[in-house]
């Protein structure tokens, strides 16, 4: 028994002592030198397969590159240099007549990472997925989380302390506009049968000490002190690839904004599209905080168009909204975003319908007042005009036709003429007799100033007839 166990022992033991041996030398004798040059060419391949013919690519540079425990790696110094995109057409943060502080044509974008490390997951990898532990130290934040490799697996991020100013593709992005915060947040996505453009997730995001500009940067020519922005929220949720935005705004002691919209996730971060609103506005105190922003902006209180509004390509008058907001519609693909201006309005004033012809008639020259005291106005109109007349019932319903008209459910009533109708004629006797045949000549007589019992005249000459 003992024997057959040592045989068995020792048909393991030389298997597994050279599975453990390989890999340790593999661990240890691992060129990095040789790998790092293969991940450069790999990912400017990829790069470039992604382009257009002539288009100039990215290029990845990587300072030194090491073993991070037993299943990982350990990346330090990493450059990625992002070639400056060239507008085609109009569009951009560049049609808003934003400009650099400094001049001249756009230099690369720089993105430097101190440190990062990947690692394989054993358990997961026993069951055939690979999924990556990673942490970035970068912006002057780091970036944790977790991330599929060409299999199934939930992607989660987390970050702190990163450097809005720091990141140098965003300043690209907003046409060199310095753009200053400290970012932390997190973003968790679960794709469904591993395409992330089914994913599901959400996105929550806050940002704060935000400052805008610089107070070189420039707007229409006009370099603008900075605006402070204070805190920014932003919270978004995802459901079958479509990522929603639930929140989007920052109002600040200088400047308000806010957003809404939508992003169609896809595989590729550079075709995800945008279909986003956003809106802002100056406040008061910073429009006058100077000649040059009082001449842009406009002076709060007065009633003239403001610099701003009067460009000849009439961008910001095109996204000013009712409320005195500027309304720009962003979409298209994150590696090349449209800007247009959308200020059509946001909250447009309901108009009341108009009264029907020939209501102002039966009132006269008094309004038609509304609703219940439609009554008592028409009453105090009648009073107005002495003793109650033939009209008057013509004119209280008249005036109810007008309460019917203001509203909605009813239908109009036509309006009665101002005019009281014609009196109805007194019908005609069925005989007549010998006095009535004689009422004529009693009647002449009573014009010429005689009354007498025949023509019935009245003690003061005044025929009652």
């Amino acid at each position: 028994m003992k024997a057959r166990l040592l045989r068995l022992v020792r048909w393991l033991a030389f298997p597994s002592l050279y599975v453990v041996a390989l890999l340790a030398f593999f661990y240890l004798c691992l060129p990095t030198k040789q790998l790092a040059a293969r991940i450069e060419a790999e990912f400017a391949q990829r790069d470039g397969r992604a382009r257009g013919p002539g288009e100039p690519g990215m290029t990845l540079e990587i300072g030194e590159l090491d073993t991070y425990w037993f299943s990982g790696l350990e990346l330090t110094k990493v450059v990625l240099t992002v070639p400056p995109r060239v507008p085609k057409g109009k569009g951009g943060l560049a049609s808003l007549g934003v400009s650099a502080s400094s001049a001249g044509a756009p230099a690369p974008s720089v993105v430097t990472i101190d440190r990062l490390t990947a690692r394989v997951r054993i358990l997961p990898l026993l069951l055939g997925r690979v999924t990556l532990d990673f942490r970035v130290e970068a912006f002057g934040g780091t970036v944790v989380g977790t991330a599929p490799y060409g299999s199934r697996g939930d992607f989660e991020a987390e970050g702190t302390g990163i450097q809005l100013g720091r990141i140098e593709p965003l300043a690209a992005m907003l046409q060199e506009l310095p753009l200053s915060g400290v970012l932390h947040g997190k973003f968790s996505l679960a794709p469904e049968d591993g395409k992330f453009r089914k994913a599901s997730g959400k996105l929550e995001l806050g940002i704060e000490d935000v400052v805008l500009g610089d107070g070189k940067a420039k707007l229409m020519g006009v370099a603008l002190p900075a605006a402070q922005l204070g805190h920014v929220a932003v919270v978004a949720k995802a459901e079958k690839g479509l990522l929603s935005i639930e929140e989007l705004s920052a109002h600040g002691r200088d400047f308000e904004f806010s957003g809404e919209g939508k992003l169609q996730l896809q595989e590729s971060w550079k075709r995800t599209t945008a279909d986003v609103f956003l809106e802002f506005k100056f406040a008061d105190g910073y429009r006058d905080t100077d000649d040059a922003t009082r001449g842009l902006l406009g002076k709060p209180g007065q009633n003239y168009k403001p610099a701003l509004e009067l460009d000849p390509s009439g961008t910001f008058k095109k996204a000013k909204t009712d409320n005195d907001f500027y309304r720009f519609h962003v979409s298209g693909r994150l590696e090349r975003l449209d800007v247009q201006p959308a200020g059509e309005l946001t909250g447009k004033k309901k108009k009341t319908p108009p009264p029907a012809k020939g209501a102002s008639g039966v009132l006269g020259p008094k309004a038609a007042p509304k609703g219940a005291d439609a009554d008592n106005a028409a009453d105090s109109f009648n009073a107005t005009d002495g003793a109650a007349s033939p009209g008057t019932e013509a004119r209280e319903r008249g005036a109810r036709g007008i309460e019917r008209v203001d509203s909605p459910a009813a239908a109009p009533t036509p309006a009665v003429p101002s005019t009281p109708p014609a009196p109805t004629p007194t019908p005609t006797p069925p005989a007549p007799t010998p006095e009535l045949r004689d009422a004529p000549a009693a009647r002449d007589a009573a014009s010429d100033g005689n009354s007498g019992p025949e023509g019935r005249g009245s003690p003061d000459g005044t025929p009652e007839g």
